[in-house]
């Protein structure tokens, strides 16, 4: 995989796994405009995720997509305050060492 495919299934799965806590945030009190940016968001990633699974092979991909929970944490630290407990922590580098196994 070049460089380019890289970075933007990098993009796609930080946003990805942002899209939760985005949608929990949003939605408490979410006026129509937010509610059509967040599915604006959505479909962008969807429609990116299919372009990469044209040019790439998906075993290729799965290594960037799984790491989504990472990310997901991540956003949820910074974006909506949530603890980052020693659990988490120790659970994200269970899954970064699993796609580090998966990806050999």
């Amino acid at each position: 995989m070049d460089l380019k495919g890289a970075a933007v299934a990098v993009l796609v799965s930080i946003l990805w796994g942002a899209n939760s806590v985005v949608i929990k945030l949003g939605l408490e009190d979410a006026p129509p405009l937010r509610l059509a940016w967040m599915r604006l968001i959505s479909g962008f990633n969807f429609v990116v995720n299919l372009a990469l699974l044209r040019d790439y092979r998906p075993s290729a991909l799965s290594a960037f997509f799984l790491t989504q929970p990472i990310f997901g944490v991540v956003a949820a630290a910074l974006v909506a305050a949530d603890p980052l407990t020693p659990e988490l922590v120790v659970a994200c580098a269970a899954v970064a060492v699993g796609i580090g196994l998966a990806s050999r």
